[in-house]
């Protein structure tokens, strides 16, 4: 690829943007590099209008080896016939128009790899253009498609699939040997009820978002996804998830929040992969063991109806944020020293009474979130070692914390001077000398003893 020279840039800068638009067209064409002024041409393209190609029939036909085409935010209904004639492009950027359906002649673009047609008006995909053996990535969300093409099941180059925002209410049958390639697929925002039985014949499947839909279960097949990396199932109906999740061993992010959980697989604490879990607003009332989450680092169980937490949790080590609050908790674990990389811990409106004294020991602890909840004191020292501390709304919130004053003043220890000096001599210090003397001769006077 040539360097476009500063010199030739000044040229384009100086003449008709429509000129420009078309010279730089040109220039890609021809194998120049755009890239050090794709900030400057991103400016001057929005005050072209589009029209202005379709009276350009030599200049567009001198750019039939462009690979790359960008009309995105064009307010587009429509393609102009002009551009049919561009069968080397790979990249076609429709994004944000108001496109109803595509071309036939773009059916016969047989090199494009990536087409994005996000934000349009989209309710069809003909099968002719869905044939594109070549296609990697298609990206359809935010348009108006009613079902999922079958005929995208057949495109075995597909790496990415995004089809989330649309009004899909069922799948086609995956039928065997269909997207072997896929490493991406979306459907968020969909009324869709159930994903497919043999979702597991998806081997490459890296990424699985099916958020905010209306799922009540899973596939088992879903379990024999073992390059799952992230799985999103964020509002939907789940009440149980498959017994055999453990053997997600690669996955490193489940998100299940707003479901209807009241319990989870004793598996759970296989996916020693897992850096981010995340529960909250569920129905869980007890939790299984935690300990063999090793990679954990964010832990999101708030909004649940716990009321005690396992004792392993204590021993996330590589856990850096835990959000606790809204449950029913009355306590936490007492030894919390292995929770060595905690950083901010969420308790809020939990009828926890008494904070352990292992907090203080927590050596990269920085807020600690307590507001609602009933404790009446503090672990010494710990109010000064973070960095936020949130008691709003406590039996302490109307006073400034004590810190185990009263163990304090029945638990002290003299200091280096006072060894060397003597008690101080201040008047409660004075107090119980003087008493003694009075009582030694409240007794001699009865008995009549002499002390003198």
């Amino acid at each position: 690829m040539q360097p476009l020279t500063e010199q030739l840039w000044k040229k384009l800068r100086s003449a008709n943007p429509e000129k420009v638009e078309m010279a730089l067209l040109r220039a890609r064409a021809q194998g120049f590099n755009l890239k050090p002024w794709e900030q400057e041409y991103a400016e001057l393209r929005q005050y072209i209008p589009l029209p202005y190609y379709a009276e350009q029939h030599e200049a567009v036909a001198a750019c039939y080896a462009i690979q790359e085409l960008d009309l995105s935010e064009r307010e587009l209904s429509s393609l102009p016939a002009v551009l049919a004639n561009l069968r080397y492009v790979e990249v076609l950027d429709l994004r944000n128009n108001e496109l109803t359906a595509l071309p036939n002649w773009l059916n016969e673009w047989s090199n494009l790899k990536e087409v994005y047609l996000e934000n349009n008006q989209i309710s069809a995909l003909s099968a002719d253009f869905l044939a594109h053996s070549r296609l990697e990535l298609l990206q359809l969300s935010n348009n108006q498609l009613k079902a999922l093409p079958a005929a995208i099941l057949g495109l075995h180059s597909l790496k990415r699939l995004d089809l989330s925002h649309n009004n899909i209410s069922s799948l086609p049958n995956l039928e065997e040997e269909q997207l072997p390639n896929l490493s991406f697929l979306a459907l968020n925002d969909n009324p869709i009820s159930q994903i497919w039985v043999n979702v597991g014949q998806l081997t490459k499947l890296q990424t699985l978002q099916f958020q905010n839909c209306l799922l009540q279960q899973l596939p088992e097949s879903i379990c024999s996804l073992f390059a799952l990396q992230n799985l999103w199932l964020q509002n939907n109906q789940l009440r149980h998830l498959p017994a055999q999740i453990g053997q997600l061993r690669s996955l490193e992010l489940l998100q299940l929040a707003q479901n209807e959980l009241q319990e989870l697989p004793d598996s759970l604490d296989r996916l020693a992969s897992l850096k981010q879990l995340n529960l909250k607003e569920n129905a869980l009332q007890h939790l299984p063991k935690l300990e063999g989450l090793a990679s954990l680092e964010i832990l999101h169980l708030e909004h649940n109806q716990l009321q005690h937490l396992p004792s392993d949790f204590a021993r996330l080590g590589r856990l850096k944020m835990a959000y606790l609050q809204g449950n029913d908790l009355d306590r936490l674990p007492l030894i919390l020293d292995a929770l060595r990389a905690l950083e901010v811990l969420h308790i809020e409106s939990n009828p926890i009474e008494q904070l352990p004294d292992s907090l203080v020991d927590l050596p990269n602890l920085q807020r600690l979130f307590a507001a609602h909840t009933q404790i009446k004191r503090l672990p010494r020292r710990l109010k000064h070692k973070l960095e936020q501390l949130d008691i709003e709304g406590t039996p302490l919130a109307n006073g400034e914390p004590q810190e185990e004053a009263e163990q304090e003043a029945f638990s002290h220890h003299p200091t280096a001077q006072e060894n060397e000096e003597g008690p101080s001599h201040s008047p409660k210090g004075c107090m119980l000398p003087g008493l003694g003397v009075v009582l030694l001769l409240i007794i001699a006077l009865i008995y009549g003893i002499t002390l003198f």
